[in-house]
């Protein structure tokens, strides 16, 4: 999928919500997630990404998403236009993931941009 990286939310199973660059290949996907990756439609739009085996793993329900339950760590990111490549998560995609009660704003911690926290 090549190094390009993409805006997307990153969910720790703990805790809080964090919007940040992710690669976009497989291997960043399983280092995301902690395993396999399985990707199901969160909202028209974007995917959620989470440890396929997380029920076999016996991962903690991830305190961050709220339709679920979710196991472990997961992601958020921008279903591809055309080919293979993800999208950049946009202001919409977040507003459509807080209506459908995936996410709260007040749950989201900090941005991270260049390698760089920045408090919300």
């Amino acid at each position: 999928m090549g190094n390009d990286k993409v805006s997307a939310i990153y969910c720790p199973a703990s805790g809080p919500a964090v919007i940040r660059q992710i690669g976009q290949g497989l291997d960043d996907l399983q280092a995301l997630v902690g395993g396999y990756i399985e990707m199901v439609t969160a909202v028209p739009g974007v995917y959620l990404v989470v440890n396929e085996n997380g029920w076999m793993d016996g991962l903690p329900e991830n305190q961050c998403i709220h339709a679920g339950p979710i196991l472990g760590d997961a992601v958020f990111v921008g279903s591809p236009r055309r080919g293979y490549k993800f999208r950049s998560l946009r202001t919409d995609d977040l507003l459509q993931l807080i209506e459908a009660g995936y996410l709260r704003l007040s749950e989201i911690s900090h941005v991270m941009v260049g390698g760089t926290e920045v408090d919300l």
